[in-house]
């Protein structure tokens, strides 16, 4: 994903959102992180209409237009029209991606439950790179989930 220079990524936007969801989902059902991630996948409400559908990205776009906002980031200026169709490219790409995740109950040979892995691999790869993006820009806050290794025990809560 291209990113306007000073400003985060579409695509570190919706890690967040899927990394936030499945934190909330595992603090309401206390599973484990893959059992977590299972359940936000056949149950969630992000990942079917943020996600899939795209439903994230359209009100974000519809906010933008109609109230010509100002880029969240550090750098305070408008969204011009360049960066709105680079955001509707990332949300198709997005769309794409989410499209190719696989069913969770798909037989799979690969796993003891016989679901299928491919669906929590790409949630799981989500919130892993959400992970790294704050450890690699210093952002407060604990980080859960925990997925990325060795991290300082002051930033795993």
């Amino acid at each position: 994903m291209v990113a306007t220079k000073g400003r985060k990524p579409l695509n570190i936007h919706m890690c967040e959102i899927v990394y936030t969801a499945v934190v909330f989902e595992r603090i309401h059902t206390s599973k484990s992180t893959r059992e977590t991630i299972m359940n936000f996948i056949e149950k969630g409400k992000t990942f079917k209409y943020g996600l899939q559908e795209g439903g994230l990205f359209n009100e974000f776009i519809a906010e933008i237009r109609a109230h010509n906002m100002e880029d969240p980031a550090i750098t305070g200026k408008k969204f011009t029209e360049e960066d709105i169709k680079q955001i509707e490219t990332d949300r198709d790409e997005i769309m794409k991606q989410v499209g190719r995740v696989a069913d969770p109950g798909e037989p799979s040979e690969k796993t003891s439950t016989g679901l299928s892995d491919r669906a929590y691999k790409q949630i799981w790869r989500m919130c892993e790179s959400y992970e790294k993006y704050c450890i690699e820009t210093n952002q407060p806050g604990p980080l859960p989930l925990g997925i990325v290794k060795n991290l300082p025990p002051h930033i795993i809560k």
